[in-house]
């Protein structure tokens, strides 16, 4: 389960941020996820649960948006979205380009981020 390791980086990260915002507590965490990372939203979910017990942390809403797999084909060019293999588990994008049926590097779907933390503060 990589995504505990992957959530146990970005824990510390989280926390610190709220702490110089002079946060309460942390209400809510929005992630974005590339399609290409492999990683499973119930997984992350259950890491970010595990890892903030006992924080500021501890009950915040982890929204996700995802990013989906694109790619650029240096033999014709095309440069946009890709097909996609459904395993029933999850969607595996083909990293191959739609057009011209060649090999093509990805542009984007390896993203990884916080988007936007939200927190409680102190009444002033």
């Amino acid at each position: 389960m990589h995504e505990f390791s992957v959530v146990s980086q970005i824990v510390p990260v989280i926390l610190e941020k709220a702490q110089e915002a002079g946060a309460l507590k942390v209400l809510r965490v929005d992630m974005e996820i590339g399609e290409l990372t492999f990683l499973v939203e119930e997984q992350l979910k259950y890491a970010f649960e595990m890892l903030f017990t006992g924080t500021p942390a501890e009950g915040a809403e982890i929204r996700f948006t995802t990013i989906r797999a694109a790619v650029e084909c240096s033999k014709c060019g095309y440069r946009g979205g890709v097909e996609a293999v459904d395993t029933g588990i999850m969607r595996v994008p083909v990293l191959m380009c739609p057009t011209c049926r060649e090999p093509a590097e990805p542009v984007s779907g390896k993203e990884f981020n916080v988007r936007d933390i939200q927190v409680e503060l102190p009444d002033k």
